[in-house]
């Protein structure tokens, strides 16, 4: 064991190290700027897939608590049909056979305080204080029921055509076509797209951990080569890390091969990955300055 050799192991150690540290660093900003790029792209699927969960629920609300809630049986059928027509119209008839019964009742009361004595077929009666101009007033208005019926019954018909065209038009065709075009073009409830973007995630990790052992496996030859140059170290011990650092250092050349493969490897995938992103960033892209502005 001399100290050339020494010397010898401690400048391959260094050089190896510090040429596989600019290499893993370069390799590694290299992931991390894909990753956040495929980051940005499963945020976006998850925007376009809450946007498509509101406008699904949004259309829900629209046709079944509005329009044939709210509109159909609260308003229609109930308020107007049920309420209006029914209800009252047999309030203002039971009120009108009231007020006729009682009218008549009181003509046919004498006003005895009142009466002269002087003409018996004429005598007041308590009924001549009640004014007779409103007295058929709900009558009148009773007639009015059969116009009010045709309107209603108009308003059911565009209300019913209304509700036809709702669910034909926009939540058949309109919705259904923009869930179909964002499922086909973003993969939005496709497994195998997710699956890919999950796969690549996985592979980007795997290399990951093979740099960084790489990078252990180096530094802690690059320790025992200093270790080597420490005086203080017993003989016995120094010759047997000799013989570590020895074997170690005719296993560089393989290891810095293995080192370029990964990176390869690294390149390979990022390479794979952007080609996977582009395609899907440039039908958003398409679609949202096409198809959305029709």
């Amino acid at each position: 064991m001399s100290e050339a050799d020494v010397k010898k192991f401690v400048n391959n150690a260094r050089k190896t190290l510090t040429d596989a540290q600019l290499l893993c660093s370069s390799a590694n900003q290299r992931i991390v700027d894909i990753k956040r790029k495929l980051s940005s792209w499963q945020l976006s699927v998850s925007k376009l897939n809450f946007l498509i969960v509101g406008l699904r629920e949004q259309g829900k609300f629209l046709y079944v608590t509005i329009l044939k809630g709210g509109i159909g049986k609260k308003l229609i059928q109930k308020q107007w049909n049920q309420i209006v027509l029914v209800a009252l119209v047999d309030e203002m008839k039971y009120w009108q056979y009231e007020i006729t019964t009682k009218v008549a009742r009181l003509d046919g009361i004498v006003n005895e305080l009142n009466v002269t004595g002087k003409d018996d077929n004429d005598l007041p009666k308590l009924g001549d204080y009640i004014s007779r101009e409103n007295i058929n007033l709900l009558n009148e208005k009773l007639k009015e029921v059969p116009v009010i019926e045709r309107q209603i019954e108009n308003i059911r018909l565009q209300y019913e055509n209304m509700v036809r065209k709702v669910n034909r038009d926009l939540i058949e065709t309109k919705l259904a076509d923009i869930i179909r075009t964002f499922q086909s073009n973003f993969g939005i409830d496709k497994s195998t797209e997710t699956d890919v973007a999950e796969q690549f995630s996985r592979e980007l990790t795997d290399l990951e951990k093979d740099l960084v052992e790489i990078m252990n496996s180096l530094t802690q030859h690059f320790d025992k080569t200093l270790l080597l140059q420490d005086k203080k170290v017993g003989n016995e011990e120094r010759g047997d890390l000799f013989k570590v650092v020895q074997g170690d250092d005719q296993e560089l050349y393989n290891i810095t091969k293995t080192l370029h493969e990964i990176i390869n490897d690294v390149d390979k995938t990022i390479l794979n990955l952007n080609q996977f992103l582009q395609k899907k960033w440039m039908k958003r892209l398409k679609y949202t300055t096409g198809s959305l502005k029709s």
